[in-house]
């Protein structure tokens, strides 16, 4: 079911005779330390999101490329996450409407570095809730529809269903991606595969599950 997960890779800038330098993918979730990831490490959560666009496709990952766990106050203090060497493709971890609430000053001062350096980064942020209506129901409607009307000027998109990629159309202004979930299973039930990305004329990597 989790069809694709985004990693643009950098296309050579030297003779076709030289490695390509792999680029490493900081997923940016609640943890305490930037934690490195390895197709065998284990991870627990209750929230299924977490488990299910988080560590599932970090460890799938993982198999091919340098992957990392990053705490966002470590994104806001080094929007470049420079400790990590290689380039880096952040992906914004989904979190949810109560975290992006009692977070609000965090978030505010992340959203306002990573748009002042947005044309350097390569950025996806990930969603599986529309916040603006999510506001309305919790009476935020304010800050969590400034939100994600951020998210969408500083990050491409992914999103969990074609339904929600209709909803956040319009404040996907740098590209949305539709993503679905993955098959949670104790065994691995995902493959890798290289192709080309359309939306933004990309190399890229692909994660697909066993089941689509």
């Amino acid at each position: 079911m989790f069809r694709r997960l985004i990693e643009r890779l950098s296309k050579p800038s030297t003779p076709p005779s030289s490695p390509t330098v792999k680029r490493t993918i900081a997923f940016v979730t609640n943890v305490a330390q930037p934690i490195q990831v390895q197709p065998e490490s284990k991870f627990d959560s209750s929230l299924a999101s977490t488990r299910l666009r988080v560590h599932i496709p970090a460890r799938e990952l993982a198999k091919h490329t340098s992957v990392w766990l990053v705490p966002y106050g470590e994104l806001l203090r080094d929007p470049y996450l420079g400790f990590l060497g290689n380039a880096t493709t952040s992906v914004l971890g989904k979190l949810s409407a109560g975290s992006v609430l009692a977070q609000r000053d965090l978030l505010k001062g992340l959203l306002a570095k990573l748009s002042a350096e947005r044309s350097q980064l390569s950025i996806f942020a990930d969603l599986t809730d529309d916040y603006r209506a999510l506001g309305k129901l919790l009476n935020e409607p304010i800050w969590l529809a400034e939100y994600q009307r951020q998210l969408g000027q500083v990050a491409k998109l992914i999103v969990c269903s074609p339904g929600l990629a209709v909803a956040l159309r319009n404040c996907a202004t740098r590209g949305l991606h539709v993503i679905d979930d993955p098959f949670e299973s104790t065994q691995s039930h995902g493959r890798l595969a290289t192709s080309r990305c359309v939306c933004c004329g990309s190399e890229t990597l692909l994660w697909k599950s066993s089941r689509s």
